[in-house]
């Protein structure tokens, strides 16, 4: 999955357009330094951290449920999936399963 996904755009941090000069995007690589010495995924761990409780556990979810239908997926927006995030997402899940009734498989 790729990013500036309209449904999941204020989950993420926003990206730069790669036609303009010296803008970069996270598929050129999780590790490439961008600006200040930070690689994408230290930038986008920031952000995460400075989301709204309501807007984390939205994007938590989001990338929960995803987790949920492609078993085997190793990035979802251009961010990996690491298995502590799988486990948050799996009892974040399950808990809205109890409160509803109902029974998921993360």
């Amino acid at each position: 999955m790729r990013r500036m996904n309209p449904f999941s755009l204020g989950w993420y941090l926003p990206l730069l357009v790669r036609d303009v000069p010296g803008a970069l995007q996270p598929s050129e690589g999780a590790s490439r330094k961008v600006g200040m010495g930070n690689t994408w995924e230290e930038l986008d761990r920031k952000f995460r951290g400075d989301l709204p409780d309501g807007s984390y556990i939205g994007r938590l979810a989001y990338r929960g449920l995803v987790m949920e239908a492609c078993q085997g997926i190793s990035d979802i927006d251009g961010v990996a999936v690491r298995d502590e995030e799988r486990a948050k997402a799996k009892q974040l899940l399950e808990g809205v399963a109890r409160a509803q009734g109902r029974q998921v498989e993360v």
